[in-house]
């Protein structure tokens, strides 16, 4: 319940109220039943208690188990599921999301295998190629630099970017030279 305390907080309110709700209706007979077998004999009377403390325990622990198992089925990968198990996006807190981040680092980053690389790559470069042709030189650098982040050594496409970045530095120029 921890990363999602706030929201999962009312079903294990909801299993804690009836545990507790149906031991305390249970309490003044369990206490009479203690004391008639008290006048009678001490061990009848500990056998007793010992008995319903460990099958209170029991019941407890598989209720707690029952309901674990009901919350990660619930509330599995940032979602809810809703009274006709239809999932609901709720995410995570970013305190949480900041805190897996930081213990886990790379440990919880999806691998990629080299064919979506390579397709994401050409993708990048294609839309690059385009934005480039339209004189969207913005754009164009943003789609290059994102495909270098795949494949950091291609030459062609860091001159691209290169030659983009001289493109608007010299632009630049112009416009201080006839307009400032």
């Amino acid at each position: 319940a921890y990363p999602k305390f706030s929201i999962i907080i009312d079903d294990i309110q909801i299993e804690q109220n009836k545990l507790e709700g149906n031991y305390i209706y249970k309490q003044e007979t369990i206490e009479n039943q203690a004391l008639a077998l008290l006048k009678n004999s001490r061990n009848e009377t500990t056998e007793f208690l010992t008995n319903y403390s460990i099958s209170a325990a029991e019941n407890t622990h598989n209720a707690w188990k029952k309901l674990y198992e009901k919350l990660v089925v619930k509330y599995l990968d940032g979602i809810k599921k809703d009274e006709y198990f239809r999932p609901v996006n709720i995410g995570y807190p970013e305190e949480f999301k900041k805190l897996i981040v930081k213990t886990e680092g790379d440990n919880k980053i999806v691998k990629r295998f080299p064919i979506e690389i390579e397709n994401s790559f050409r993708d990048l470069v294609r839309a690059g190629d385009e934005y480039l042709e339209n004189k969207n030189y913005i754009e164009a650098t943003k789609s290059y630099q994102r495909a270098l982040e795949l494949r950091p050594n291609e030459v062609e496409i860091q001159s691209k970017v290169d030659k983009i970045k001289s493109f608007l530095d010299s632009i630049d120029e112009i416009h201080k030279e006839n307009f400032l």
